[in-house]
């Protein structure tokens, strides 16, 4: 695996991806569908289900051999169960994936949450060797909040599969208060925070939809969009600070499609986990991810290492 450090997977093909909630749809109909894309490929069946679901599996002589899983919401890895999902995806919870899986193929299935399995891909992938058998936060910002630990080059253990649950910690924010992690450095999150910040200055505001047009309001000279970044996402970093100092954490991996918008995104992060930091000898490093197309790649490296141990 050290010939994979710090280096991105090539393809032999592009990924086919289905969406997660159709009109008149539901996502756990839609994995079937992902499956069933994932068959029609070519060579290594892969499909990814859009913001929810990536699915890859292993082949073998042409004969799949495995199926792995990165999902939305609270998995059960023992039994590739959904025990707890969100309002937006209606019908997800208790969803059993092994079993809607196995009515196309024939194979083991292994499904966790999508940023735990990213967590795990990403660290055998890319920092395995950095870090041996150290204790890391690996951590998404993208349309919510993400985490996982890594100790020991294996995920953290734990009984409701929620270990490395970051979104629920509470954070300072833009104006005054704390609130929710995934209610401040989500996309939506900063986005929503420059909306009620704006409607108190202006009747009719021209409002960002995105992180993306936050970035071009900033670059263009807008002071609040500055204000909504730096004091969310350094409020974001202060929460991570507190927890690399109380865990003792060896390095903290940023990753998600918001991280993913570059230093403007992450240079405000690595500046709120350092004001919270309080090590004499060494500091807990900040690292960007390194894995492109991070639960899809992780689910066959996940299926890979759990199937070797069943």
């Amino acid at each position: 695996m050290g010939a994979y450090r710090r280096r991105r997977p090539s393809y032999s093909h592009r990924p086919r991806r289905v969406p997660s909630q159709p009109a008149g749809g539901n996502t756990a109909d839609q994995l079937e569908v992902a499956v069933n894309e994932a068959l029609a490929s070519p060579g290594l069946a892969a499909a990814g289900n859009v913001a929810t679901t990536s699915a890859t599996s292993s082949t073998r002589e042409n004969k799949i051999v495995r199926v792995g899983v990165a999902a939305a919401g609270v998995i059960d890895p023992n039994t590739a169960t959904v025990t707890r999902a969100g309002a937006a995806m209606p019908g997800w919870e208790d969803t059993d994936i092994a079993a809607r899986i196995r009515r196309h193929i024939d194979a083991p299935v292994f499904a966790h949450n999508d940023v735990r399995v990213w967590a795990f891909g990403e660290h055998t992938l890319c920092w395995r060797d950095e870090y041996p058998h150290s204790r890391l936060l690996y951590t998404s910002l993208g349309t919510g909040v993400g985490g996982a630990f890594v100790t020991n080059d294996d995920l953290a253990a734990g009984n409701r599969g929620t270990a490395g649950e970051i979104s629920e910690l509470y954070c300072p924010h833009y104006g005054s208060g704390v609130a929710r992690c995934e209610d401040v450095a989500s996309g939506p999150g900063l986005v929503a925070t420059y909306h009620e910040a704006i409607s108190e200055r202006e009747a009719d505001p021209a409002l960002p939809s995105t992180v993306t047009d936050l970035l071009d309001l900033e670059r263009q000279g807008d002071s609040l969009a500055t204000d909504v970044l730096d004091q969310n996402l350094h409020g974001f970093g202060q929460i991570l600070g507190t927890l690399a100092m109380g865990l003792d954490l060896d390095a903290i991996i940023l990753g998600g499609g918001v991280s993913g918008l570059g230093e403007l995104i992450t240079r405000r992060i690595r500046d709120g986990v350092r004001s919270h930091l309080a090590y004499s000898v060494r500091p807990c490093d900040i690292r960007d991810s390194a894995l492109r197309e991070g639960p899809l790649v992780a689910a066959a490296v996940y299926a890979r290492a759990r199937h070797k141990l069943s």
